[in-house]
């Protein structure tokens, strides 16, 4: 158990009669990128927020690097999970250098300042993902993929073995999802991504959960699970498989 950054057993969050996610069990492989797919409403996110504990299960656990979750208090947990998120707030009078410095929150104190260890390591995330120019600019200036590798820089200078990421590629033309996504890869040491788009799916995650109705459908290596069956059992809609080398994708109709 200890091998997995995560490990989620028999997960369950009921939101009074409603059943939000039920009985999901999984582990999450180090070094592997897991996609979680699945149509609006299935669960998605409330899965992703409670491995980080913003979402208490009702029953079930989830152990992060072998401890139980609920046990952790917030700083510890900020020290093995990052999270980029779909919405950021208050931040419209922050520079980039100060957004991405809060990720070192975690390792100090509330009276402790940024050291030069810090400012060095919010410095090397923004060259990792290749914004260093733009440290001294307003986060609300840049444009939707710019945001999105600084929202990455600043999970990285949490220096945690797992990145939590929430629709990462929502509201970006092709070329931006693609790019973030391709750098989520290259960067990320361990990664669980909440997904829409299938295709992005099969060509840049390692595993895949689909989920239906709160439930895992199916789960494994994209080019074995994801299928025209599969997808006109969970979405309702037909497809027709291509491939670009020996990468699946789908045709939709």
């Amino acid at each position: 158990m200890n091998d997995f950054p995560l490990n989620v057993t028999e997960a369950t969050v009921k939101f009074g009669s409603y059943t939000a996610i039920n009985q999901i069990s999984f582990q999450v492989k180090p070094g592997n990128i897991l996609g979680i797919a699945g149509p609006n409403g299935s669960g998605k996110t409330t899965l992703l927020r409670s491995l980080f504990g913003a979402q208490p299960l009702t029953t079930g656990t989830i152990a992060l690097e072998g401890k139980p979750l609920h046990k952790m208090r917030a700083s510890q947990i900020g020290k093995k999970i990052s999270v980029v998120s779909q919405f950021e707030h208050d931040t419209d009078r922050m520079r980039v250098e100060e957004f991405v410095l809060l990720g070192r929150a975690p390792h100090r104190t509330d009276f402790q300042g940024y050291s030069d260890t810090d400012h060095e390591i919010a410095s090397q995330a923004l060259q990792r993902v290749g914004m260093g120019k733009v440290k001294n600019r307003y986060f609300t200036t840049l444009s939707g993929g710019e945001r999105q590798r600084v929202l990455i820089a600043r999970a990285l200078t949490q220096q945690c073995p797992c990145m939590l990421l929430d629709e990462p590629t929502n509201h970006l033309d092709v070329k931006y999802q693609h790019q973030v996504l391709a750098l989520i890869r290259e960067v990320a040491p361990t990664a669980v991504i909440v997904l829409h788009d299938l295709n992005l799916v099969a060509r840049y995650c390692d595993e895949v959960i689909v989920m239906k109705h709160g439930s895992i459908a199916c789960q494994g290596c994209p080019a074995n699970t994801l299928s025209t069956e599969l997808i006109s059992d969970v979405y309702g809609v037909e497809a027709i498989e291509v491939y670009d080398g020996e990468i699946k994708q789908f045709i939709f109709r």
